[in-house]
């Protein structure tokens, strides 16, 4: 179990108490992806809503109680958001704001070299597809994007060297 800190827990109390609609005293499904929305900065998928559901309700929300531990353990789990971002941009070769195929597969092959080629294409495949549906994109989904300034520039190369630190710090 994940250590409690009682600061933390208090805003994950004030999430969870904004989010429970009705003052019902548990969270439904679409008021924990909000409250994970508000904590976090993402909306989980499918898959890990109902991991979260299953491993603490039995009766269809989570109560407070249980939300508390569940973002605690999310909390501790989690990369600091810049660590996460710089990761990110050593393997984000060309500044795209993207990884296309060939940069995950390098990605892969630096960081996990013994999963096959074909596993990871299918986690590109599907990681892809994901996201397409919970933006409402086309099949093509291609956006331009403006040319980024000087400074963008300046900025994403020392987020890639402090990216690359981190990965071999993780990978020893």
């Amino acid at each position: 179990m994940a250590e409690r800190d009682p600061e933390k827990d208090g805003s994950f109390l004030r999430v969870f108490q904004a989010c429970d609609g009705g003052k019902k005293g548990f969270l439904n499904r679409e008021d924990l992806k909000v409250a994970v929305v508000m904590l976090f900065g993402y909306k989980p998928s499918k898959i890990e809503v109902d991991s979260m559901f299953s491993s603490v309700s039995k009766s269809g929300g989570i109560a407070a109680e249980e939300f508390l531990a569940l973002m605690s353990v999310k909390r501790s789990a989690q990369l600091h958001f810049g660590e996460q971002r710089a990761i990110f941009s050593v393997f984000d070769t060309h500044c795209r704001g993207f990884l296309n195929v060939e940069d995950f597969k390098r990605a892969f092959k630096r960081v996990a070299p013994h999963i096959p080629e074909h596993t990871v294409l299918e986690a590109f495949r599907r990681q892809r597809c994901q996201v397409r549906r919970e933006k409402g994109m086309r099949a093509d989904g291609i956006t331009r994007r403006k040319k980024r300034g000087r400074k963008e520039k300046v900025r994403r190369e020392e987020e890639k060297r402090r990216g690359s630190e981190l990965i071999s710090r993780h990978t020893r």
